[in-house]
């Protein structure tokens, strides 16, 4: 149960008598100390708290449901204190804010699960148009299934091409993190930032910033060189990624964050449609 305001130990009667108990305890604090269950920290960061009591107790024949809870409920109260899960203040008994750290670090769990389904799923994709272009390029290679050869095959060769030598930066910080690579100024001239960096964007869920890396860094490793207009866009939004230790922001649409995504994808499919009419240009 969530209670705007920091707790007073409850209403009516019960509530009454917890808070002289406190305040009668509190002359038996030694000088400069704060009495238990008090935090001035808590109260002024805090604009809520988490109330929770929890606790089993055995029912015998012919007990009264209510009068039962009634008893455990002033057991909880008396025995309640303030503590701190995750980035809450809570108010309960060591069962109740049990739970809460349980379910606290259940969360922490599936967040991290979900994040580790996000990688595997993006490098599954990849892995798959790469293994379709194998299967592509066979067909296009072999006498006698050449007459197959379709543009539908081309475009199936020219994604797997891409997604073999495009920039993946999660997959390629996960290389030298785990120290299979080692030349970590690799992961700066490729995507502009350290392969740590990198992680603590996957870590955030910031997709948003590590498709601009990627972007970038396909160009890059497809051995041609940046655009003066995508570089200068690219290179703002980085260091906007730096000056705020990678925290985007892009909710606001005035911000600094917005407008350089923004002006990054403007010039970046300005230049993808300048190849691909060149490209045609050529056929």
């Amino acid at each position: 149960m969530t209670a705007p305001g920091h707790p007073k130990g409850g209403q009516g009667g019960k509530g009454g008598k917890r808070r002289k108990n406190q305040k009668s305890q509190s002359t038996d604090q030694p000088q400069g100390q704060s009495p238990k269950n008090s935090n001035p920290t808590f109260k002024n960061k805090y604009g809520k708290v988490s109330i929770i009591g929890y606790k089993e107790a055995p029912m015998k024949k012919g007990t009264k449901i209510k009068e039962l809870a009634r008893d455990v409920f002033e057991t909880i109260q008396d025995s309640a204190e303030e503590s701190q899960v995750g980035d809450s203040f809570v108010y309960g008994n060591g069962c109740g804010i049990g739970l809460l750290q349980r379910f606290d670090q259940q969360q922490a769990e599936i967040n991290s699960l979900k994040s580790d389904v996000q990688k595997l799923k993006g490098a599954s994709d990849g892995y798959l148009r790469i293994r379709r272009r194998a299967l592509a390029t066979y067909q296009r290679d072999d006498p006698d299934k050449s007459r197959m050869y379709s543009s539908d095959l081309a475009k199936t060769i020219a994604e797997g091409n891409k997604a073999a030598h495009g920039g993946d930066a999660v997959t390629d910080a996960g290389l030298f993190d785990s120290g299979i690579e080692n030349n970590a100024e690799l992961m700066i001239e490729i995507y502009g930032l350290s392969y740590s960096k990198v992680l603590s964007l996957d870590d955030d869920r910031d997709y948003e910033s590590i498709k601009i890396l990627n972007a970038r860094a396909t160009i890059k490793l497809d051995k041609r060189d940046v655009p003066q207009e995508v570089e200068d866009a690219w290179k703002t939004y980085i260091s906007l990624l730096e000056k705020n230790e990678g925290k985007c922001q892009q909710d606001d649409l005035r911000s600094e964050f917005k407008l350089a995504h923004d002006n990054f994808w403007k010039v970046h499919e300005e230049d993808r449609a300048k190849n691909q009419a060149e490209r045609v240009r050529r056929k």
